[in-house]
């Protein structure tokens, strides 16, 4: 159904955001600043956690900026995940959903 491989960031967003959206038990919406750098790609909101979702094609690589931003979310109790296939997306949220109330902090 979707890629086991992505060389471009765009497609990824795009089938991870329709992939989220299929899930009935989370809201997720793209984040786009291009005033600040260093914000996560995506942010969902399940069953009350924070859950912050950086994506990367398969040769990106997460900036210092993003980095930082992941762990301070992390250190105030949300979930960081850096991922670079929806199946890995996937992964995270099933991480997120089996979890009890410590942050597995970034993957």
């Amino acid at each position: 159904m979707f890629k086991d491989l992505y060389t471009d960031e765009r497609t990824l967003q795009t089938d991870t955001l329709k992939w989220l959206r299929a899930q009935d038990d989370l809201k997720a919406i793209r984040i786009v600043d291009r005033y600040n750098s260093g914000y996560s790609d995506i942010f969902v909101c399940l069953s009350g956690k924070a859950v912050w979702i950086e994506l990367k094609d398969n040769k990106g690589r997460p900036s210092m900026n993003q980095l930082l931003f992941m762990k301070e979310m992390q250190e105030v109790g949300a979930y960081c995940f850096i991922c670079r296939t929806v199946g890995e997306v996937a992964n995270a949220i099933n991480k997120v959903r089996g979890a009890g109330a410590n942050s597995p902090g970034i993957k």
